[in-house]
C-alpha cells in the first residue's frame, strides 16, 4: 500500500474549502444570496475544482438558493417607518439555534450614534446601531412568531411575528401587546 500526499488545494484556498461537497456549495451560494456569507468566501468555494461542472448543477443550485431566500427571513432588510413611509434602518436577521434574531446594522435617519436612553434592561444607554432588537421568532407554518422586538425610541419590548411577502422580497413585521390584533405592522424590504 502506497501512501500518497494530500491533493494540493487551489492557490489561495484553505485546504478544507478546496472541494466542498455539492450540498455545501449549494448552501454557500444560498447563504451568499441571503447576505449571510461574504462574497469572497463564496467565490473561493465556487473556484474550487468541480464547482459548476455542468449547467444543470448550476441551475439546480440557483433554484435552491432562490427557494432558500423565499423561505427564510435571514438576510439584510431595510425597515420602513409605518407612519412616514421612509426608510429607518438596515436590520440583519440571522437564524440562531432555530430562532430568528435581528440587530440594527445601520441607522438611516436621525443620529447614527443614538443610544437607547429609554430602555429598561441591559440595553439602557447602549448604542442603537449594532443592538439586538429582535429575538426568539420560530417558524410556525408560513410565519415566524413567539418572538420579542424592541422599539429603541420608547424602550419597550413587544411580542412579535413576521411573514414573508412577494417571494421573500418583503416581510411584514408585527409588534403587539397581548394579541396580534392590538399592535402595529411595518413592511421591510430585502436589501440582499
Amino acid at each position: 500500500m502506497t501512501l500518497r500526499p494530500p491533493r494540493p488545494a487551489a492557490p489561495g484556498l484553505i485546504p478544507a474549502l478546496a472541494r466542498p461537497p455539492r450540498r455545501a456549495r449549494a448552501r454557500a451560494r444560498a447563504l451568499m444570496l441571503a447576505g449571510l456569507l461574504l462574497p469572497a468566501v463564496a467565490s473561493a468555494q465556487s473556484a474550487a475544482p468541480g464547482v459548476g461542472a455542468s449547467s444543470s448543477a448550476g441551475a439546480g443550485a440557483h433554484a435552491s438558493a432562490s427557494h432558500a431566500i423565499a423561505s427564510s427571513p435571514a438576510g439584510l432588510w431595510k425597515s420602513i417607518d409605518d407612519v412616514t413611509g421612509k426608510p429607518r434602518a438596515l436590520i440583519r436577521l440571522l437564524e440562531h439555534e432555530g430562532a430568528i434574531v435581528g440587530r440594527i446594522e445601520r441607522i438611516l435617519v436621525g443620529q447614527a450614534d443614538a443610544r437607547c436612553e429609554r430602555c429598561t434592561d441591559e440595553r439602557k444607554d447602549q448604542p442603537v446601531q449594532g443592538m439586538t432588537i429582535l429575538t426568539g421568532l420560530r417558524r410556525e407554518g408560513d410565519r415566524w412568531s413567539g418572538g420579542r422586538i424592541l422599539d429603541p425610541e420608547n424602550g419597550k419590548t413587544y411580542s412579535s411575528q413576521l411573514r414573508l411577502l412577494d417571494e421573500g422580497r418583503r416581510l411584514e413585521m408585527r409588534g403587539y401587546i397581548g394579541t396580534p390584533m392590538i399592535g402595529r405592522t411595518q413592511v421591510w424590504h430585502r436589501e440582499h
